[in-house]
């Protein structure tokens, strides 16, 4: 009637290579932790991976494709009965074909995309006395952001106005390289009946280098 339109008349006729949108999605996991030594030590290990499939209306090239593996590691050590250890690390990417894909766009006017990074985790903590304890935390990040054209850097890029079309290159290229490590370490003590009352004192001293280049 009046509200519903026939998608098999010739609306699709007129436009042979325009597509329909379409998504596709997958995520296996597998995940394993326990002790390593009774009451001593533990780990936790996880996999996973995803896969993307997005299918831009009209794109020729096949699918805005992205792959995205996972690795995360954890380990926790009672060291003594008042020290505590964990180290944790996480390896991860996002990789992707196609991106920039469009109704607009040739299949050779897309870029590639390379985005792994490295994120690492470590804390300690000792317990002096019910009142003091000693705190230890420590973090690292690695990683880059490229994108690349999908035909290279010296290939020109084009738009065909009749066609309504770009062509031959995306016409950019971005690279973004980051590094941060930062550490804490801080002594609390609780003191009772000092001055007027209880207080919490705490010491430390936290430590930053960061590292940014984008081109």
């Amino acid at each position: 009637g009046f509200w519903q339109q026939n998608n098999n008349g010739d609306y699709l006729t007129d436009f042979p290579d325009f597509t329909n949108p379409l998504y596709k999605f997958y995520d296996a996991n597998i995940h394993l932790g326990g002790p390593i030594k009774k009451d001593k030590l533990w780990f936790y290990q996880g996999f996973q991976f995803q896969h993307f499939d997005d299918y831009a209306a009209g794109f020729l090239g096949g699918p805005r494709a992205y792959d995205q593996p996972r690795s995360f590691t954890k380990i926790t050590a009672q060291l003594t009965p008042s020290t505590n250890m964990m180290f944790g690390l996480e390896i991860d990417a996002y990789n992707g074909e196609n991106r920039g894909a469009s109704a607009t766009t040739s299949p050779d006017a897309v870029v590639g995309q390379k985005s792994p990074e490295v994120v690492g985790n470590f804390s300690l903590t000792h317990i002096f006395s019910p009142k003091t304890f000693f705190d230890v935390k420590a973090a690292y990040f690695w990683g880059y952001y490229y994108l690349e054209p999908k035909t290279g850097r010296d290939t020109y890029s084009h738009f065909d106005l009749d066609q309504n079309l770009w062509l031959y290159n995306s016409g950019y290229y971005y690279l973004a390289d980051r590094t941060r490590f930062q550490a804490n370490a801080s002594l609390t003590h609780y003191a009772e009946d000092f001055i007027t009352g209880n207080h919490d004192f705490k010491f430390g001293v936290e430590v930053e280098r960061s590292g940014c280049r984008s081109r």
